[in-house]
């Protein structure tokens, strides 16, 4: 019986201990399930992709402390009546369309970005736009990443200066903040003043918080609209695109 005793006296700490060690493991199961990564969305023609497109991701991650970044190319959607920009496509461009008109084939592209970020664990590409077709709305983007590949991450929308001019009238621009967070690239000189129809579209608690995640970048002069014409005129565009990319171009006759 004293043995029994015994046993029976130690059995509280026993069972103490097993539900702390139960506790302790549901802890980090649960920690695990709601670890999220910090993930930039990249959008654009990327006709071609350049090396200031990769500069600027970089400074994303850098100033953002993102995780990584997705390079989003957007369908191929021309948009072109007599050698002139159609009004059309400047309303689809208004409404969050990201891109009008790409040379090169969606094929062509994804495949170019991918060589362009080989090697760099934190740039990843997506065929979410490419593979959906037809008009690339930003907001359909990001609730296919959501659903998606992205389901548990938090989204930062990268954008261009130029973008905050327009956003307020991109499909469902509050939509898109609630999805992700406005991460606008500002090169030096440019003027950040908020159109007052944007804050009349968002609110101005967003519009704060779009002014204060803000990446101030360098100042690089690449367009891959240039880069076309130069190629076009055997133009030397070396260190402007990744000698992958480049020799990508030539071997496709690109442009």
């Amino acid at each position: 019986m004293a043995t029994i005793d015994a046993h029976m006296h130690f059995m509280p700490t026993v069972v103490f201990f097993l539900k702390t060690a139960l506790c302790f493991a549901n802890l980090g199961t649960f920690k695990l399930e709601t670890a999220v990564s910090r993930t930039g969305v990249f959008g654009g023609t990327f006709d071609p992709v350049h090396t200031g497109h990769l500069i600027a991701a970089q400074q994303a991650i850098r100033c953002r402390n993102l995780d990584k970044i997705v390079f989003v190319p957007c369908a191929a959607s021309p948009h072109k009546v007599g050698g002139r920009t159609s009004a059309c496509a400047r309303r689809r461009c208004a409404s969050g369309i990201r891109s009008v008109g790409p040379v090169a084939s969606a094929r062509d592209r994804l495949a170019m970005v991918r060589l362009a970020i080989r090697g760099n664990p934190a740039f990843a590409v997506s065929g979410v736009e490419t593979e959906r077709g037809g008009v690339s709305y930003t907001i359909d983007t990001l609730r296919a990443l959501k659903a998606g590949p992205c389901r548990r991450d938090e989204l930062f929308l990268i954008v261009g200066a130029d973008s905050l001019r327009d956003f307020h009238a991109w499909r469902d621009p509050r939509g898109i903040l609630m999805l992700a967070r406005l991460t606008v690239l500002a090169r030096p000189g440019f003027d950040l003043r908020i159109p007052h129809a944007l804050a009349d579209a968002v609110g101005r608690a967003n519009v704060a918080r779009i002014l204060r995640d803000c990446v101030r970048m360098p100042l690089i002069e690449i367009s891959s609209r240039e880069l076309r014409k130069m190629l076009a005129r055997k133009e030397d565009v070396t260190y402007l695109v990744p000698e992958s990319v480049l020799s990508y171009i030539r071997r496709n006759r690109l442009y």
